[in-house]
């Protein structure tokens, strides 16, 4: 091959690779909203989104990080900027767990709630297990130690189509040099079995170069 044609070549390949890059940064410059956040954690390549199945449920599993309640708390404080707004939920893991039936899109969290309630105590102990006990069914574990959560929110609307938690955490100091966190759910009111999902540090602490307009 000729000199010349080699440094052609070359020089294609450089350009192709830096439009990729410009590319790539544009599209996290463009994230300059709760909504464009959102659809950036909400996609599975970026490494907060994860998706599993057990039984006849589907369970979506998205860790929430500090950057996503600031940008909402800031839609009612908008004298604040953003990494004032975080700087409360740093100490804080965040993370959404929704749960729904594989093959029944008519199922509605009303119908969660009443699920085997063959009787109104029933009914009653299922209502409190959903509101003030669900914590107990969640834990994170990273270097051989678990840690359980500290509250577990019901995201309440009668007529999903799944039903919804936001599950906090104290964030513990022994992730800090971990190189991933396992999210667990052991609980026998809907799925009878563990689920397990592992977060990657690098992706979900990451701070991605995206402009969010103050």
């Amino acid at each position: 091959m000729k000199i010349e044609n080699f440094i052609l070549i070359k020089s294609k390949c450089l350009i192709a690779t830096n439009i990729l890059l410009l590319s790539l940064i544009s599209c996290q410059s463009n994230i300059s909203s709760l909504e464009d956040y959102s659809k950036y954690i909400s996609n599975p390549s970026n490494g907060f989104f994860k998706e599993t199945s057990i039984s006849n449920f589907d369970i979506n599993i998205k860790y929430l990080p500090e950057t996503y309640w600031a940008l909402k708390e800031k839609n009612q404080n908008i004298d604040k900027n953003i990494n004032e707004l975080s700087k409360k939920y740093q100490n804080f893991l965040i993370f959404q767990v929704s749960i729904k039936p594989k093959d029944n899109s008519k199922v509605v969290l009303k119908d969660f709630i009443h699920r085997n309630a063959l009787h109104q105590k029933d009914y009653m102990e299922q209502i409190s297990i959903l509101n003030y006990r669900m914590s107990d069914y969640f834990s994170i574990s990273s270097q051989n130690k678990v840690f359980k959560a500290i509250d577990a929110k019901l995201e309440d609307n009668a007529f999903d189509k799944q039903i919804s938690f936001l599950i906090t955490f104290i964030r513990p100091k022994e992730i800090t040099n971990s190189e991933s966190i396992s999210f667990l759910m052991t609980e026998n009111f809907f799925l009878n079995n563990t689920v397990k999902v592992d977060f990657l540090q690098k992706d979900i602490f990451s701070n991605p170069k995206i402009e969010i307009k103050q």
